[in-house]
């Protein structure tokens, strides 16, 4: 499937403002102390999950936009 609904972000985020979305967004954080980058992510697992993938699948299948449906902004601001 090829529409795009990931999201970098610098930082941490709060799984909270994925909630309702179909998005999945990607964060990370370098520790000076290790040396290390911490790379976090978070998705809604109903959205972006099974539930998700059928509505973009039924998409397809009808001849709409991919991403019909699924381009809500979430139940957080």
């Amino acid at each position: 499937m090829s529409c795009t609904t990931a999201r970098a972000c610098t930082g941490t985020r709060s799984p909270r403002l994925l909630r309702g979305t179909n998005y999945a967004d990607v964060g990370w954080e370098y520790d000076p102390a290790t040396g290390r980058a911490v790379l976090l992510s978070a998705i809604d697992n109903l959205g972006k999950g099974a539930a998700g993938s059928a509505v973009q699948s039924m998409n397809l299948m009808c001849g709409l936009p991919e991403e019909a449906g699924l381009r809500f902004g979430g139940m957080f601001p």
